[in-house]
């Protein structure tokens, strides 16, 4: 089969998708490894039966609803491509407002030292430590499948980090930070988000008890113990939870320094600072 014809034929099943063209060329220059504009160059070039097979597989399960991130094992973020698998969350355009909020609202300065609490693939502390190399980064999970994946994204990437599994703060040392960060699972169990696409993605990434809060609430009754004195902490939240996360930040010895939207202006990231 040629490439053009099999454009064609990838397009067609996907037709329930959003955007079958751009999908399809997507997953055929991803099969290829080549990009997509190496398709409507060879578009006349044969596909080999491997190939073939290879595409017809990731076709069959995107049309399943398997995400398209971890059919090509990876996602643009930032300025990079990170490695993602069925351990790590996808990464988030939201995700971004968290690491510009800490550009933005701290000096840099080689003295800070920094912890980014459910690291998952490691996109956060990554993209921090690039663009603040003199910062001490610690990429903090509880989970060694995703800690694997982080560490060969901080390779891929090309910064030093320091990777920790932990239960989020059981490891860290008293005062040893100073600042927190964290995109932790902030869906309640009953929230409709769980439906579609994002049921591929790992649930305790997802999922915050009742209400959606508990990460929060396991964060924040051991924050004062690990940061410095007044430490920072970045939490990115639900677009309805920031009075209720306002609420704990102050129950547990913080003052609400910012609240930040997201590009579609929903709350989305609190900064608070240790009282």
């Amino acid at each position: 089969m040629q490439i053009k014809t099999a454009l064609i034929m990838a397009t067609e099943k996907l037709s329930a998708c959003d955007d079958p063209s751009r999908e399809a060329s997507y997953l055929l220059s991803a099969v290829l490894k080549k990009d997509r504009s190496y398709l409507y160059a060879h578009g006349e070039d044969s596909l080999d039966a491997a190939t073939l097979a290879q595409l017809n597989t990731w076709l069959t399960q995107r049309v399943a609803g398997k995400p398209l991130a971890y059919l090509v094992g990876e996602k643009a973020f930032w300025d990079d491509s990170f490695l993602v698998n069925e351990s790590t969350l996808i990464p988030r355009p939201e995700t971004e407002c968290l690491i510009e909020a800490v550009l933005n609202l701290l000096p840099n300065h080689p003295s800070i030292h920094l912890a980014d609490l459910g690291t998952g693939s490691g996109i956060i502390a990554i993209v921090l430590k690039k663009m603040r190399a003199a910062w001490q980064v610690v990429a903090v999970d509880c989970s060694p499948q995703a800690l694997s994946v982080a560490k060969d994204n901080a390779k891929k990437i090309g910064v030093d980090i320091t990777f920790l599994e932990s239960d989020w703060l059981a490891a860290l040392g008293a005062h040893s930070m100073d600042v927190l960060v964290s995109n932790p699972p902030y869906l309640a169990e009953d929230d409709a988000h769980l439906n579609g696409e994002i049921a591929f993605e790992p649930r305790d990434a997802l999922v915050a008890g009742k209400d959606g809060l508990d990460a929060y609430r396991a964060i924040l009754k051991d924050a004062k113990r690990v940061l410095k004195p007044k430490g920072y902490i970045f939490l990115e939240h639900g677009s309805t939870q920031a009075p209720a996360l306002m609420a704990l930040l102050e129950v547990h010895h913080f003052h609400v320094v910012a609240s930040i939207p997201d590009q579609q202006q929903h709350p989305r990231i609190l900064v608070g600072q240790l009282l």
